[in-house]
């Protein structure tokens, strides 16, 4: 049997049945430590985990154990994770206040599971190429001109459809809301 070392080398150049063993050696650690973090996303966030483990391997310098490189990648993965999905559900949250014509007292409050179910619901409402400019900018906080580029449209396009996907976002959170949300 070949040692961690050798087989964190072998990995470096590539040996993928070497790294497949550093996989098996630590999946369980990993899993459960992700499960503790994030339980409803732990099988898909720990493949990402191993995925980005094994780009950036050769990076790993040995100066920690490489238990302990994986655990701290695993954290940062889960945390990058986490805020990611916070700004998400703050934009969306953002939509909901502003169609109810009301401020939230909270920007960190969350959504119930009615309001998450409501506005993923009147997002599935909107034409694709409203909702797309929707998600692209407030819930991923793409910039007006990444847009453009990543569809294709002039910058002028873009916050024409962005307005009117609100606007109709508004409306269908609006018509929700006033039939008792």
């Amino acid at each position: 049997m070949k040692s961690e070392q050798q087989l964190i080398e072998e990995s470096k150049r590539g040996d993928g049945h070497s790294y497949a063993q550093l996989m098996e050696a630590h999946q369980d650690l990993v899993y459960h430590l992700v499960l503790q973090m994030v339980p409803s996303e732990a099988e898909d966030l720990v493949q990402e985990i191993f995925m980005k483990a094994y780009h950036n391997l050769p990076k790993f310098r040995g100066e920690s154990s490489f238990k302990t490189w994986l655990v701290r990648l695993a954290i940062n993965h889960c945390k990058n994770h986490q805020r990611k999905m916070k700004v998400r559900q703050t934009a969306l949250q953002s939509l909901l206040w502003e169609a109810r014509g009301a401020t939230p007292v909270s920007t960190t409050s969350s959504f119930d599971a009615s309001e998450t179910v409501h506005i993923q619901a009147s997002l599935q409402k909107l034409a694709y190429r409203h909702r797309e400019v929707v998600v692209l900018h407030d819930v991923l906080g793409f910039k007006y001109s990444e847009i453009g580029e990543v569809l294709n449209l002039s910058l002028g396009t873009v916050k024409s459809r962005l307005y009117y996907a609100r606007s109709a976002l508004r409306r269908h959170l609006t018509e929700k809301s006033s039939e008792g949300m």
